[in-house]
């Protein structure tokens, strides 16, 4: 079975909201661990960015946080990207602009709705 890719940043969202939604049957404690992990990371950098913008936070902190981040996000986009017919690569803005889409994609599963190839669906 191939699956093919989506054509839009919507249906990009959507996909993302579907597959975070099922998190909630995983029954390996693992996956469960590593994808709050991984959403934790993620909201640590949109809180640091949010607190920076009102001053809260110096921006050396979230140029450290981000840093800290960024590290292990290249080496990951690197794998993935070397497995991909179509090469999509730019890590600086995938690792500022990814934090924002996933925490918005997190807070729209946890509703438990999303549409889905035209279909709405409950979880």
């Amino acid at each position: 079975m191939i699956t093919r890719p989506v054509n839009s940043w919507s249906a990009l969202f959507n996909q993302r909201v579907r597959w975070a939604a099922k998190t909630k049957l995983y029954e390996n404690i693992f996956g469960e661990d590593l994808a709050f992990a991984v959403f934790l990371g993620n909201l640590s950098v949109v809180v640091a960015t949010i607190l920076t913008t009102f001053q809260l936070l110096s921006y050396q902190h979230l140029i450290f946080l981000f840093s800290i981040k960024f590290i292990p996000d290249l080496f990951v986009l690197i794998k993935t990207n070397s497995s991909l017919t179509r090469k999509f690569f730019i890590p600086i803005f995938s690792s500022i602009f990814y934090p924002f889409f996933m925490v918005a994609v997190a807070l729209k599963s946890i509703s438990g709705t999303y549409d889905w190839k035209g279909r709405r669906f409950k979880m």
